[in-house]
């Protein structure tokens, strides 16, 4: 195999900042603006990186890309959580609950109709395939594992069940964040009854002019750099010492929680150094959920999708029935897009791409993405399970 153009992390790194600097620049070109309206730039950071890597000219797994998951998305929610008001996540708690279940009972009422339509020619024990899908595509792949131990699902079964999710999972993102730039007109038809009392979180960025005695740049650097370093690691030690509940809640997952849960409560009393951070910390945030959807993109691998066979076409129409359940329940409830696309991902990926999709469609929902696919990973087992016994005897 040809090794990649760029392989090392300056270069890789630099390129995926190139990226976002020429897709910037585009989209304040006018004749490209109404390109960047249709398809907006946040897919472009995805889709870029996926035709790199696809090509040779980047590699497909890099330490790079491992280093961002691990602690890029702590920086991140970090940055982007600390802005944010609690009490303006609150107002989001009915709809934002009822489209995610609504999401996770289209998993189950999608894999049950259209298993008796696809299980003879995936076998008898297709539910070993089925099963431990469902898991990943309700709060994220966390719950793959658990599912495939307690049945004793063989290892042979994974390889199509990864590339599956893997790559649907990755298109569906793709789609969801293309549908940002869209959401404006979709939320016209719909006619969200109260949409602002759903997105409060626009202006969620407090003033602090009136802050008195401002410490020299320098200063408020480092006190911000500290306590995004400090929150960072601390999440990530208490993270090791919590209980795992038999891999439903890992310690990274752990990590996750407690990061956010400190940037909550300790965001107001940071910021308030400098009225100058709060500003930082937002557009700092957004930068590295940039350069995450870029590796996400980077590792999206297209070359197995072949030997997945009728399992692939079974994903495509499975996520689709997800989908229009998620778009009845929105237009039914009249929900704003934002959310019924962030409950879809959330239940698709997980933890780790919710918060991007909801911070492409509103700034400041980062946190809201995350809440929605931890409940995931709390009930996707129980969900799973009562979908591999109804695909077991009902079929």
């Amino acid at each position: 195999m040809q090794e990649p153009i760029l392989s090392t992390t300056w270069q890789i790194l630099l390129l995926f900042l190139a990226d976002m600097i020429a897709i910037e620049m585009l989209s304040r070109v006018r004749f490209m603006k109404k390109v960047f309206a249709f398809v907006p730039a946040v897919f472009w950071f995805y889709f870029l990186p996926m035709l790199y890597s696809a090509v040779g000219f980047i590699p497909r797994q890099h330490d790079l890309y491992q280093a961002l998951k691990d602690w890029g998305l702590f920086f991140a929610l970090i940055l982007l959580i600390m802005p944010v008001r609690p009490r303006e996540l609150l107002r989001l708690g009915i709809p934002a609950l009822v489209l995610m279940v609504a999401g996770s009972f289209g998993i189950v009422i999608g894999a049950v109709a259209l298993y008796p339509l696809f299980q003879p020619w995936l076998g008898v024990d297709a539910w070993q395939l089925i099963g431990p899908l469902s898991a990943s595509w309700i709060g994220g792949s966390l719950n793959m594992v658990s599912v495939a131990a307690s049945y004793n699902i063989p290892g042979s079964s994974y390889a199509p069940i990864i590339v599956v999710d893997t790559f649907i999972g990755y298109s569906w993102m793709a789609f969801l964040l293309f549908l940002a730039g869209r959401q404006g007109s979709i939320d016209r038809w719909v006619r969200p009854k109260g949409a602002q009392r759903y997105l409060p979180l626009e202006n969620s960025i407090e003033n602090r002019d009136n802050v008195g005695v401002q410490p020299s740049l320098s200063l408020a650097l480092t006190w911000f750099a500290f306590w995004v370093l400090a929150l960072a690691s601390l999440g990530r030690l208490v993270s090791t010492f919590l209980p795992t509940f038999q891999g439903w809640l890992p310690a990274s997952a752990w990590g996750v929680i407690l990061v956010s849960v400190f940037a909550l409560a300790l965001g107001k009393w940071v910021l308030a150094f400098d009225h100058r951070l709060s500003a930082l910390s937002s557009e700092s945030g957004s930068l590295l959920l940039y350069l995450l959807i870029s590796a996400i993109g980077a590792q999206a691998d297209l070359s197995g999708v072949q030997n997945s066979g009728l399992l692939f076409l079974f994903g495509i129409c499975w996520i689709f029935l997800h989908g229009l359940f998620v778009l009845g329940v929105m237009i039914f409830f009249r929900y704003p897009l934002v959310l019924a696309a962030t409950a879809s991902q959330a239940n698709i990926g997980g933890v780790v791409s919710a918060p991007i999709v909801a911070e492409a469609y509103r700034k400041g929902l980062a946190p809201l993405g995350l809440v929605m696919a931890v409940l995931g990973n709390i009930y996707g087992f129980y969900f799973a399970v009562f979908l591999i016994f109804l695909l077991r005897y009902l079929y």
